[in-house]
């Protein structure tokens, strides 16, 4: 060991390896260094560490373990190659971390759309987890959204109704289905037209109202009639909404 590395070796085990990999403002240097920790938990840290180097996170994307793997999936500075490659590993978790990413290129979201089961274990309750994230990431593109809006798990027409960048006919059509959280993704978006939130306003379910009462969008005139609704809830939030319109 050279007389750098001897000093390196003295500064990073002087301190808490793991503490250093979590933080952000861990040198570049010293986190390229503790790649090679042996300690799986550092190494851990380091793959969920937004300032890792690529060139490290490149090498802990062919770790073993999927946890690993999960890590460097979900971190924004994860180069798209890797992101790429991960996007066709068989644990359903490194998937939905690529699915999450916001540098995921809109090819390999389209394609995860469309992801299934790999593995028979998992199949019952993970399956719905990665088409999930992307109808939740705000960069999917609209056709895919509407694509998903037909998904048959109502967990994922959800993510879709929340998205921002889902279209309004596709947030039209969500108004009516049969799953109520469906419908409150819908009343919480703030893309929502006017119209579509006065229906959604009489929605028999309370929480569908909540949500209606919640939109930054909802007119004064339907906030003052849910403040009057017969839900406690509901009246409370309307009733919220209200003051804050008179505040600012």
């Amino acid at each position: 060991m050279d007389n750098i590395d001897h000093e390196l070796w003295i500064l990073v085990h002087g301190n808490d390896c793991r503490a250093l990999a979590a933080a952000e403002d861990t040198p570049g240097f010293i986190l390229e260094y503790l790649a090679e920790d042996e300690d799986w938990v550092v190494r851990a840290r380091l793959a969920e560490n937004p300032n890792t180097p690529p060139a490290v996170l490149q090498k802990l994307a062919e770790d073993e373990g999927p946890g690993m793997r999960q890590g460097v999936a979900s971190n924004p500075n994860t180069p798209i190659p890797t992101l790429e490659t991960l996007a066709e590993d068989e644990d359903p978790g490194v998937r939905q971390g690529v699915a999450r990413n916001p540098n995921t290129p809109i090819p390999t979201l389209e394609k995860l759309a469309e992801d299934e089961p790999r593995d028979v274990q998992w199949a019952v309750d993970v399956d719905w987890y990665v088409r999930g994230e992307v109808a939740r990431n705000p960069n999917t593109p609209a056709p895919t959204l509407r694509k998903l809006a037909e998904d048959g798990d109502p967990r994922v027409r959800w993510e879709v109704a929340e998205n921002p960048n889902t279209p309004v006919p596709t947030l039209e059509k969500l108004v009516g289905d049969e799953e109520y959280e469906v419908r409150s993704g819908v009343a919480r978006n703030p893309n929502t037209p006017i119209p579509t939130l006065e229906k959604l306003a009489e929605d028999e379910d309370y929480e569908v109202r909540l949500g209606v009462a919640a939109n930054p969008n909802s007119p004064i005139p339907m906030l003052e009639t849910l403040a009057e609704d017969e839900d406690d809830d509901v009246q409370a939030a309307a009733e919220n909404a209200l003051e804050e319109r008179h505040d600012g």
